[in-house]
């Protein structure tokens, strides 16, 4: 940034602004203007630091700004210059008291909640069934993604309905599946949950940025905010989900909040460059690619566009909660700060290497040593989405005794898989809701079903807790300290229900007590003759060439094929050999 003394010196203000300016986490944020307004950002030493155009909305969003106090926005116009108040542009960390949190109630369904920048983000708050808000103190675990996650509809009855053969019209009211863990196992499990929209999706406000530091900190406020609900229990609550949902478990959690009990992240990356964005420094033109695209395509303003749940209540509203026709106000003005979205395929695509002033604080791992609550992760060497590269950050937190490590073969939604999920399940029960584990029937019946409709696949079968006859939850704690080493490594999985090659569950497994294995020895391969490797180095080195055709083999290996298809027991991989003369292997 500059110093005062070298920036322009801004105009005197001469009438108040009709346009609202305010600071968020590094950024400072203008809605109200009237569209081509060209704005300037002041700072307190009255030096104009940044210029911009306000968008069709009337707004536009400064990022990258020194957090300070005394900033302004001014406008020359018409003979005069126009100022906004002064507002303070946040500071990461710099977090509100309690009090800010205490009097924000949440009751049942769609709710819309202020978070620190005055960006308003929608959260859904789930019951266990035929329970009101009454019935609580209720165990609360939260589900944060930019998913279609607080949709206000049920999610059970379109699964239900699925499995059902109904093949009626999906409901473009219920959350997604990729947010099931919260909108459906949670309730499941008679756990009450809070399905948090991010910023810039859904009908949440503000416009998306992906894993920006603004975001980072909606995290925290929302734990705070639930934290501080009077049906939560113990006043604690922890985090669930996977993917998306798993990956902001790990930013918001290295935020601290008090309020926050356990996390536990599924399937996630530790690094939107070096893991996802650019594996070994080749941009990822496959799923990558195509996440971020769609993430833009969410981020875009309803109901001409964006998330489906958005689209209704923008134009016609939600029958079941409101009278038909019936606009939610909230959700048609949390759109105006759309047109702000920053492009993650500039943000990816357009910076080939790994400038710390852009990807610094989107890695999560970079958040992982400040984890202080307990843990439960879970990941797949080869997950096709999100990469194998997240166990570089899980050393972060050898000072951290409460960590429960599963990693497994296998792809991206395997991280529910039957062979991890009783123990996920002891671990939220235990954690959150200090309660003695106990897997409902209901999900025992039902489990096959589940993992076909989520992953067309078979799947060993779902175990009952041995957990559940403990005599208290402090023995019962004990028994799962003493039962699950600090790190299971789940082996062929895949292949442990006999003629079902492909079902979900693990086969056998090694256990250790500590990232990195401390019994695991580097050992150096050498290249030998006929495409082998051996231990030792040739004495006589040699050489082999190639001529690079990129036409020589498919580009991916799931050509024509629908994304959805890599989660499938047996996806339909085109896979061809190197060409001779075309490649070395």
């Amino acid at each position: 940034a500059a110093s005062a003394a070298k920036l322009k010196a801004a105009p005197k203000i001469t009438a108040k602004a009709t346009y609202t300016a305010r600071g968020s986490v590094g950024e400072a944020y203008v809605t109200g203007a009237t569209p081509g307004d060209q704005l300037m950002l002041v700072n307190k030493a009255k030096g104009i630091v940044r210029t911009g155009t306000a968008d069709s909305y009337g707004s536009k969003i400064f990022f990258m700004v020194k957090p300070d106090a005394g900033y302004t926005v001014r406008l020359k116009k018409d003979g005069k210059v126009y100022g906004s108040k002064p507002f303070r542009v946040l500071k990461a960390g710099a977090n509100p008291p309690n009090s800010f949190y205490e009097n924000k109630p949440l009751h049942e369904g769609l709710n819309y909640v202020k978070m620190r920048d005055g960006v308003e983000l929608a959260m859904t708050v789930r019951l266990p069934a035929s329970k009101d808000i009454d019935d609580g103190p209720f165990p609360t675990f939260i589900e944060y993604s930019g998913y279609q996650v607080a949709a206000p509809h049920d999610l059970l009855n379109s699964v239900i309905g699925s499995l059902g053969g109904g093949g009626g019209p999906s409901d473009p009211l219920a959350p997604s599946t990729s947010t099931a863990v919260g909108s459906l196992l949670g309730p499941l499990m008679d756990f009450a949950t809070v399905s948090v929209q991010m910023r810039g999706s859904g009908c949440s406000g503000g416009s998306f940025d992906l894993f920006g530091l603004p975001t980072t900190y909606d995290g925290y406020d929302a734990v705070e905010t639930v934290g501080n609900q009077s049906w939560v229990k113990n006043g604690k609550v922890g985090m669930g989900g996977i993917s998306f949902s798993g990956i902001t478990q790990l930013f918001t959690a290295g935020t601290q909040p008090p309020h926050l009990a356990a996390v536990a992240p599924m399937s996630v990356t530790d690094d939107i460059y070096t893991a996802t964005g650019y594996p070994g420094g080749i941009f990822n033109k496959g799923f990558a690619l195509s996440w971020i695209t769609q993430r833009m395509n969410d981020a875009k303003p309803a109901p001409a566009d964006g998330q489906d749940y958005a689209k209704v209540l923008t134009t016609t509203g939600d029958p079941q909660t409101n009278p038909p026709n019936v606009i939610d106000q909230h959700c048609l003005d949390n759109q105006k700060l759309r047109l702000q979205t920053r492009d993650a395929n500039v943000l990816i695509e357009k910076h080939p290497y790994r400038d710390p002033s852009l990807f610094a604080a989107r890695a999560p791992g970079a958040w992982v040593k400040n984890i202080k609550v307990p843990i439960f992760w879970v990941g797949q060497y080869q997950d096709e989405q999100t990469g194998g590269h997240f166990p570089e950050s899980m050393g972060a937190l050898a000072k951290n005794k409460n960590v429960w490590i599963s990693m497994q073969n296998g792809v991206h939604v395997d991280s529910l898989g039957p062979s991890t999920i009783t123990h996920w399940a002891e671990f939220m029960k235990l954690f959150v809701a200090d309660e003695i584990p106990e897997i409902p029937a209901f999900i025992l019946g039902l489990s096959g079903s589940l993992y076909d409709y989520l992953a067309d696949a078979g799947s060993v079968p779902v175990a009952q807790s041995e957990l559940a006859d403990s005599p208290s939850v402090a023995a019962a704690k004990a028994e799962f300290r003493a039962s699950n080493p600090r790190v299971r490594l789940l082996m062929d999985n895949g292949d442990a229900v006999p003629g079902d090659p492909g079902a979900i569950g693990a086969k056998w497994e090694l256990d250790y007590n500590s990232w990195p294995i401390k019994q695991a020895k580097p050992v150096t391969y050498f290249l030998q003759k006929g495409g082998a490797l051996g231990g030792k180095k040739a004495a006589k080195p040699s050489s082999d060439k190639y001529v690079a055709d990129p036409s020589a083999r498919p580009p991916q290996t799931l050509i024509g094929a629908g994304e959805s298809d890599a989660w499938k027991a047996q996806p339909p991989y085109n896979w061809a050999p190197i060409a001779a003369g075309k490649g070395l292997g």
